[in-house]
C-alpha cells in the first residue's frame, strides 16, 4: 500500500500535502511569486484603508479639474472666466450667482479656483520631481565619491536646513551663551572649527580602520598561499593564518556595521543641530 503523502516521481509533495498547499492558495512559490504575493497583500490593505480612498478620489478630482477645467464651470451660472474682471463686483458675497463671491479685482473666486488647478498643481510636480532630481545627484556623488565631497555636502545641507528652519538664528550654534565678549572670538573660531572638523574626522578615522584592516587582512592571506605552495606541510601550517584569514574578515564586517552606526548617529546629530541650534 503506498503512501499518500510521499513524493512522486518528479519529487514534488503528492496526498495530504498537495492538499494543504492547495487549501493555502498556493502561498508556496518562488521569488517572483512572493514579489507578486507583497504588491498584491500592499494592493488589497490599501483599497481597504477608507483615507487612502479618500485621497486618490480628491486627487483624481483635482486632476480632472487641471486637464479639464470647462468640465467643472459649464453648469456655474457666474462668470466662467476667470480672467473676466470688474471692479464693480469687488469683494462681493457668495450668491447663488457667485457660489465662492469675488476678490478685490472683481474677480471671481469659483472660476479662479477652477482653473488655478492647472497651475497648482503643475507647480506640484515639477516641484516634486526637481527636488527629486537633485537629491538623487547630489546624493549618489556624495556616496559613490565620498571624502571631501560628501562632506562638503553634507555641511552644506545641514547649514541651508537650518537657515531654511531658523533663519539667521540657526548662527547662534556657534555662540554660546553667558561667554564673555573678549573671548568670544576664539570661541566662535573653535565651534566653526568643531562643526565643519567633526565628519572630516570621522572620515580619516574610517579611513584608517578600512586601510589597516585590509592590509592585515592582504598579509595574512598571502601567507595562506605562500605556505600552501610548500606542499602537505606547508598546507597543514597555512592553518593558522587561514584562520585569522576568517577572523579578521569577521573583524572587518564588525567594524563595517560600527561604522555604519557611527555615521548615522552623526547624521542625527547634525539634523539635531539644524533643528534645535543652540547650546
Amino acid at each position: 500500500m503506498s503512501d499518500q503523502g510521499t513524493t512522486d516521481v518528479t519529487g514534488q509533495p503528492v496526498g495530504s500535502d498537495a492538499s494543504a498547499g492547495a487549501a493555502t492558495g498556493g502561498a508556496t512559490v518562488g521569488v517572483g511569486g512572493r514579489e507578486a504575493s507583497l504588491w498584491s497583500d500592499a494592493w488589497r490593505q490599501l483599497r481597504r484603508n477608507p483615507l487612502f480612498l479618500v485621497s486618490v478620489m480628491v486627487i483624481l478630482v483635482f486632476a480632472v479639474m487641471a486637464a479639464f477645467p470647462q468640465v467643472f464651470t459649464s453648469f456655474y451660472p457666474g462668470i466662467r472666466d476667470p480672467r473676466e474682471c470688474s471692479l464693480s463686483n469687488t469683494v462681493a458675497p457668495p450668491s447663488a450667482g457667485a457660489w465662492f463671491g469675488f476678490n478685490l479685482q472683481g474677480c471671481d473666486y469659483y472660476a479662479n479656483v477652477i482653473y488655478g488647478a492647472r497651475v497648482s498643481m503643475i507647480i506640484g510636480i515639477a516641484t516634486a520631481v526637481f527636488s527629486g532630481l537633485i537629491a538623487v545627484v547630489f546624493g549618489s556623488l556624495a556616496g559613490y565619491f565620498g571624502g571631501r565631497l560628501d562632506t562638503t555636502i553634507s555641511r552644506i545641507t545641514v547649514i541651508f536646513f537650518g537657515i531654511y528652519k531658523h533663519g539667521l538664528h540657526f548662527f547662534g550654534l556657534f555662540v554660546p551663551s553667558g561667554i564673555p565678549g573678549y573671548i568670544l572670538p576664539l570661541i566662535v573660531f573653535i565651534e566653526v572649527l568643531s562643526f565643519l572638523s567633526r565628519p572630516i574626522s570621522h572620515s580619516v578615522r574610517l579611513f584608517a580602520n578600512m586601510l589597516a584592516g585590509h592590509i592585515t587582512l592582504k598579509v595574512f592571506a598571502s601567507f595562506v598561499t605562500m605556505l600552501g605552495g610548500l606542499g602537505v606541510l606547508g598546507w597543514a601550517g597555512a592553518t593558522l593564518p587561514l584562520a585569522l584569514t576568517v577572523a579578521l574578515t569577521a573583524l572587518e564586517l564588525l567594524v563595517a556595521f560600527l561604522q555604519a552606526y557611527v555615521f548615522a548617529i552623526l547624521t542625527c546629530i547634525y539634523l539635531n543641530d539644524a533643528i534645535h541650534p543652540g547650546h
